[in-house]
């Protein structure tokens, strides 16, 4: 009888390490699933990231510039941005949806996107939103714009930021993903600190955390100083150019201008020159520096071949030499 009760004890005991075998493997699965879905979206948010940031820094008509989100606007989710030509009309509803992939329509000229789709781990077209002063036909787009950009919260505090792309995950609680649903469908909520938060009703505040049952949108945020960083290293990078234009034709780089931005002959501290003025002929500027950044980029001439820029707006300097350019240490912000 001793032996049959031990017996069955070992048995049990052998049962329940069985079973305890199983749970830890499912465990095990269940943390593989996630950690594989975390990395691919976290790859699909880093190449979307650098698809806008590549469009906005490449923008001919304005650098900085970004496209409009695809909010359907035009009956369906059909991967082109869909524009709003009157800058008064733009409000925070046509700031967030889809990313866009094709065109940027309704605007005049259509302009080509990335021409990718990306989707998350799930399956799911990434979400996209944008700082209102960021779109065209902002007034204007450089350093020195204040307001109207993006909030993020999160258990640090506020993060202002100019865009913000989302993986969206699996359908979560009562969402109903049918074919021409909003972003409330694909977005979740959160309350952080006694406030709610949800990042699909349109109001240019959004939230981030950890991903939970009730919360799995993943969020890429490209903050308001990133961004700035990288605008005027590039427009600091465009100047630059004009300026070894200018050394390559007459040995050295252009005295400085007074507002207005005609050269002046023996100024060796004031705006950077876009024209003739009382020496010798300065490179034509882009358009888009004489309308949006003539009047904040000051301009130092240390040397022949030696030269400071400074934005309004941005706490970094920059240095130009023929050899490239080099920022100070620090953020714009």
């Amino acid at each position: 009888m001793k032996r049959q009760a031990g017996a069955a004890l070992l048995l049990l005991v052998a049962l329940l390490a069985a079973g305890a075998g199983t749970f830890f493997v499912a465990s095990g699965e269940g943390k593989r699933k996630l950690l594989a879905r975390a990395g691919m979206d976290a790859a699909r948010l880093a190449h979307a990231r650098e698809l806008l940031l590549g469009h906005a820094l490449s923008n001919a008509r304005r650098p900085g510039e970004l496209a409009f989100p695809d909010r359907r606007a035009d009956g369906n989710y059909d991967g082109n941005g869909d524009c709003v030509p009157t800058w008064s009309d733009v409000t925070p509803s046509h700031l967030l949806g889809r990313l866009p992939a094709f065109l940027e329509q309704g605007c005049g000229t259509e302009r080509p996107g990335p021409g990718l789709v990306l989707r998350d781990a799930s399956g799911e077209r990434l979400w996209y939103a944008v700082s209102r002063q960021l779109l065209y036909p902002a007034p204007v787009l450089n350093s020195a714009v204040a307001g109207d950009w993006l909030e993020v919260f999160s258990v640090h505090g506020v993060t202002q930021a100019a865009f913000v792309v989302f993986a969206p995950g699996p359908v979560l609680g009562v969402q109903q993903r049918t074919a021409g649903a909003g972003p409330t469908a694909y977005l979740d909520g959160l309350q952080l600190a006694g406030t709610s938060h949800h990042n699909g009703d349109e109001d240019s505040r959004f939230v981030t955390a950890p991903a939970r049952s009730d919360f799995n949108d993943r969020l890429l945020v490209v903050e308001r100083a990133e961004f700035l960083d990288m605008l005027t290293l590039h427009v600091a990078r465009v100047l630059r150019t004009t300026l070894e234009t200018h050394r390559t034709a007459y040995g050295d780089y252009p005295h400085a201008a007074l507002a207005g931005g005609a050269c002046h002959t023996g100024l060796a501290d004031g705006f950077f020159p876009t024209g003739l003025g009382s020496c010798a002929t300065v490179p034509v500027s882009p358009n888009w520096f004489e309308s949006d950044w003539s009047q904040v980029t000051h301009y130092t001439r240390l040397a022949p071949a030696l030269a400071r820029l400074r934005f309004d707006g941005c706490a970094r300097e920059f240095t130009v030499t023929p050899l490239g350019v080099s920022p100070s240490a620090g953020t714009c912000i």
